[in-house]
């Protein structure tokens, strides 16, 4: 049985109108008393009582009219949903994540996202820096808030750029370069860096000393497991950390940023994703990126 001619017994049962009825559906009144024909004929039962002057359902017609009503009705609610779910409106985004970025800056940018499509489900998976990559790739989350410099030109997986900021110092409001007005590099050369253990020997690894002349290399580097613990050590004095000072979020009555003495070196943020993910809400998601102005 086609849809359509439910659709069309629906509309003149509701008008009791041939006339309204083809114009409701945009179709000539002979077309729409034939579609009619064409289902009573199916069905094998006449559902209207016609005369010039009125049309109106008969019994089977009345008994027909609710459940084909609630079959249209549900239908162009399914409809709708399937289109919505196609164009990335309605479905489920999930976020890999492994470390504090998420919790300041890119909050911000997941709210405003949240509030531009609301049917869309987040989902938020605790990860390490080691096992992303191996983990995107098996979809275990659509897409991942990283560093780039181990992600850049790949085959698999892209890239885009949501932050770039300059480089400040973490530190407690108690640490001793708390109380300088200018920090210098020989300054930061000796005091205790925090880093998590996993990034030694990536390339963001290398980022990070890059901002340091080789004659100012670090005197300590201390590892720690992942990002809340690099906090709670920073929280407790243990030592600083290098971090882009558009972090501001991190800011609070135990954690303060304070400027370094090379603002030419930046520190970049963004999202990688695998290239082959037909998730429609990454796409939604990636085009929300690029028509929001506080991340172009």
């Amino acid at each position: 049985m086609s849809l359509h001619r439910l659709e069309y017994f629906v509309s003149v049962a509701k008008l009791r109108s041939f006339t309204k009825a083809a114009k409701e559906c945009h179709m000539a009144q002979s077309a729409m008393s034939q579609q009619i024909h064409l289902l009573e004929k199916e069905l094998g039962v006449e559902l209207f009582y016609r005369n010039s002057h009125m049309v109106e359902l008969t019994a089977a017609g009345r008994a027909y009219y609710d459940d084909a009503r609630k079959i249209v009705e549900e239908n162009a609610l399914s409809v709708a949903k399937m289109r919505r779910i196609a164009k990335g409106a309605e479905g489920t985004l999930k976020f890999g994540i492994c470390g504090y970025e998420e919790e300041t800056v890119l909050t911000d940018l997941i709210k405003q996202y949240h509030k531009a499509k609301p049917e869309v489900q987040l989902q938020f998976i605790s990860n390490n820096y080691e096992k992303f990559e191996e983990e995107l790739k098996i979809y275990q989350y659509d897409l991942m808030f990283v560093w780039p410099y181990d992600f850049l030109n790949r085959t698999e997986t892209g890239y885009k750029k949501v932050l770039e900021s300059e480089t400040g110092i973490l530190m407690s409001p108690d640490h001793s370069l708390a109380r300088k007005n200018v920090i210098t590099k020989k300054d930061l050369s000796k005091q205790t860096h925090i880093i998590i253990s996993s990034l030694t020997n990536t390339s963001l690894y290398y980022h990070y000393l890059q901002f340091f002349d080789q004659t100012e290399f670090p005197e300590h580097i201390f590892k720690v497991p992942n990002a809340s613990i690099l906090r709670l050590m920073i929280e407790m004095n243990q030592g600083i950390s290098i971090v882009p000072k558009g972090m501001r979020g991190l800011q609070n009555k135990n954690l303060l940023i304070k400027d370094t003495p090379d603002n030419s070196h930046k520190i970049e943020m963004g999202i990688v994703y695998l290239k082959e993910n037909r998730n429609p809400c990454l796409k939604s998601f990636l085009e929300f990126i690029d028509h929001c102005p506080e991340h172009k």
